[in-house]
C-alpha cells in the first residue's frame, strides 16, 4: 500500500459524509416540493405529470446531487490539501 491510498481513502470518506448530509438537507425541500405540485388547486392548469412520474424525478434527482456533492466535495478537500 502506497502513502497515497491513505490519503485517498481519507479524502473519500470525507467527502462521502459531506454528499450524504448535503442529500439529507435537500431531500425534505425535493419532498415538499413534490407535495406541494400534489396540492395545487387549479392542476388543469399546470402541466399534467402524473405523481409516479414526478417521483422518480425526484428520486433520481437526489441520486444526482448525491453524486455530484460528493464530486465537488472530493475535489475541494483535495484542493486544500495540495495547498
Amino acid at each position: 500500500m502506497s502513502h497515497n491510498d491513505e490519503r485517498e481513502w481519507n479524502l473519500m470518506l470525507r467527502a462521502y459524509y459531506i454528499s450524504g448530509r448535503v442529500t439529507l438537507f435537500c431531500f425534505p425541500v425535493l419532498l415538499f416540493i413534490l407535495l406541494f405540485i400534489e396540492k395545487l388547486p387549479l392542476q388543469c392548469l399546470v402541466i399534467h405529470i402524473s405523481l409516479s412520474l414526478l417521483s422518480i424525478l425526484v428520486i433520481s434527482g437526489i441520486i444526482i446531487l448525491k453524486e455530484w456533492a460528493f464530486a465537488y466535495s472530493y475535489c475541494c478537500l483535495d484542493w486544500q490539501e495540495n495547498r
